[in-house]
C-alpha cells in the first residue's frame, strides 16, 4: 500500500501535483483541468512560496506547478528549499512573464521546465506526464 505523502514505486499509481500560485481562480482552473485527467492527481496547493517546500514533502509531489512571481516568496526563492526538500520533484515554472532572463534564471535555479501561463493546456499536461513518467511514474 502505498505511504501519505507518495513514495511509492507503483507505476499504476497517479501522478502527484502541487500548483503554487497566489491567483485563487487560476488555482481553480488548473485543479479542474487536471481533475479531467485520470492520470494525474492534485494532492495540495498553495497561494505563496512560502509554502512550497513544506507541500511538496507533505505530499510527496512528483511535479510542481511553480508561479515565478509571487508577492512574499517568489518562485525563484521557494525552488531552492523544494528542491532541497524533495530532490526528485520535477518543478514546472509557469509564469504570466515571457522574458529569456527569468526562464534561463529558472532553469539555472534548478527548474525542470518553464512554460509561460498561455501555453495550449496540452503543453502543459504533456511535461507534468512526461516529467512524473521520468520519475518513475507510469
Amino acid at each position: 500500500m502505498p505511504s501519505d505523502n507518495g513514495d511509492s514505486n507503483d507505476v499504476n499509481s497517479p501522478i502527484r501535483v502541487v500548483i503554487v500560485d497566489d491567483t485563487e481562480d487560476l488555482r481553480a482552473l488548473l485543479r479542474a483541468w487536471f481533475a479531467r485527467e485520470p492520470d494525474i492527481e492534485v494532492v495540495a496547493e498553495g497561494a505563496d512560496g512560502d509554502v512550497a517546500a513544506d507541500l511538496v514533502a507533505e505530499h510527496g509531489a512528483d511535479v510542481v506547478v511553480l508561479d515565478m512571481l509571487m508577492p512574499k516568496v517568489t518562485g525563484l526563492q521557494a525552488l531552492p528549499q523544494i528542491k532541497a526538500a524533495r530532490p526528485e520533484a520535477a518543478v514546472i515554472m509557469y509564469s504570466s512573464t515571457i522574458a529569456d532572463h527569468l526562464e534561463r534564471a529558472a532553469l539555472d535555479s534548478g527548474a525542470d521546465a518553464y512554460l509561460p501561463k498561455s501555453v495550449a493546456w496540452s503543453e502543459l499536461v504533456g511535461r507534468v506526464r512526461h516529467f512524473g513518467r521520468a520519475r518513475g511514474r507510469h
